[in-house]
């Protein structure tokens, strides 16, 4: 019983790991997509606008994924506790 329990965290944690991998991803493919996308602004102003937008979201993004990080270091410790009592 509890081997299953710890099974089933383990695949817990697992999808959310794969879930911020994907924000990542995504995020990534986004902020590439963007950045393109300002040189293609004729409109000086517009353009600087866009690119303060693009600065304060990645800013916003950054602080996201690193409380998603510190999040996801919290798991392991747990799961390593809770596998030496299934072990024991």
């Amino acid at each position: 019983m509890l081997n299953e329990e710890y099974q089933q965290s383990e695949k817990r944690a697992q999808s959310v790991r794969d879930r911020i991998a994907s924000v990542e991803n995504v995020s990534e493919a986004l902020f590439e997509e963007w950045t393109a996308e300002l040189k293609q602004h004729s409109n000086a102003t517009l353009r600087q606008t866009s690119h303060k937008q693009l600065t304060q979201t990645r800013s916003q993004y950054a602080q996201l994924i690193k409380a998603m990080k510190r999040a996801e270091a919290k798991m392991d410790p747990v799961l390593g506790k809770l596998k030496d009592h299934v072990l024991f």
